[in-house]
Order: structure tokens, then C-alpha cells, then sequence
């Protein structure tokens, strides 16, 4: 590359990280260094959103960053910043009709009430964008789940691997047979 990498690519730089110089030369080669500089230049495509760590279970492979009944339990719950939120808030509402993909995780994503506020500006800016939804599903009787309904593409990644008492040891704080009636009333 000639010339002075822009201050995105610092990072990489800084580490030596020859497989993303080896990308930006492959597919970026014509594009000038200074096209990276102008954030014009881009549109949010695809956002993964991740508001809080409000979650009903503390899965083994999870933590108190990602799970809220995690963090409970070790006691290291920490206040949510609502000035972040409403920073995060005033950066996508603009940029809605950009998306095309939106992961929602979580914590639980249908326990977060900031994605009701998200998804009810969505559908109404944006109904085709695409939606992957990773959850438990312990909680479908709510506004968050019939918003997510009424979108034309979603898809779910469902935490619920094993079975009986292990799918209880591996989610602490959900029980089988719960997830077992939800699935039936929903199949």
C-alpha cells in the first residue's frame, strides 16, 4: 500500500495483522486510503444490538457481561447508563432505513424493553429488513415478541441445547419443561 494508512487502520497496523493488509489489497486496491476517512461514505447495514445484559438464566458458557441473573448471582450487577442508551438511540434512529440486517441479542432479547422502542421504529421505517433473533424464548407473551411477528424475515437462533435436568444444569434459572410447552404451543 502506498502512502499513509487512515487512522481505522491503525489497529491493525499496530499489530502487524498481514491477513486484513492481504483483504484491503485483495478486494480495496482501487478504492483511494482517503474514501475511509469520510463516514458519508458508508450506511449501516447490518447492526448488532445489544442493549443490556437483561437475561432470565445464567447459561455455564455466559457471564455477567451477557446475562443480568449472572451478574446477580456473583454480585456485580452494575446500573445501566441510560445517557449511553439514549446516545445509542439518537445514533440509529436516523439510520433505520439503512439497515438490512439486525442481530438481536442480549442478554434475552425479549426481555429488553429498549427493543420495543427499537422494533416499533423499525417496522414502521423498514419492514423488510431482516431480523436474527438469538433467545431463549422463555418469554413470547410480550409486545417484543408480536413485533417481531408482524417483520417478513426473521430468523431464530434458539439457546436450547441437551435436554431434561442437563438443559436445566446448562441454562440455570430455565426449566424444561417450560421450554418443552412453549415449543409445543408454537410448532
Amino acid at each position: 500500500i502506498s502512502g499513509v494508512p487512515v487512522s481505522g487502520c491503525n489497529i491493525c497496523y499496530a499489530k502487524n495483522n498481514d491477513t486484513l493488509r492481504t483483504v484491503y489489497l485483495k478486494f480495496f486496491k482501487e478504492t483511494p486510503l482517503s474514501f475511509y476517512d469520510n463516514p458519508s461514505n458508508f450506511k449501516l447495514n447490518y447492526f448488532d444490538l445489544r442493549w443490556r445484559n437483561t437475561c432470565n438464566s445464567a447459561c455455564v458458557y455466559c457471564g455477567p457481561k451477557d446475562s443480568s441473573l449472572w451478574a446477580e448471582e456473583l454480585g456485580m450487577a452494575t446500573p445501566v447508563n441510560t445517557g449511553q442508551l439514549d446516545r445509542l438511540k439518537e445514533f440509529i434512529e436516523p439510520r433505520l432505513s439503512e439497515l438490512q440486517e439486525v442481530y438481536l441479542a442480549g442478554g434475552e432479547p425479549l426481555l429488553i424493553k429498549e427493543n420495543e422502542w427499537f422494533l416499533e421504529k423499525l417496522l414502521n421505517q423498514n419492514p423488510n429488513c431482516r431480523l436474527l433473533i438469538n433467545s431463549n424464548l422463555s418469554q413470547i407473551n410480550n409486545n417484543i415478541f408480536k413485533l417481531i411477528t408482524k417483520f417478513k424475515n426473521v430468523r431464530w437462533l434458539v439457546s436450547g441445547e441437551s435436554m431434561n435436568e442437563q438443559y436445566e444444569y446448562i441454562r440455570y434459572g430455565s426449566k424444561w419443561e417450560k421450554f418443552i410447552e412453549i415449543g409445543r404451543a408454537h410448532v
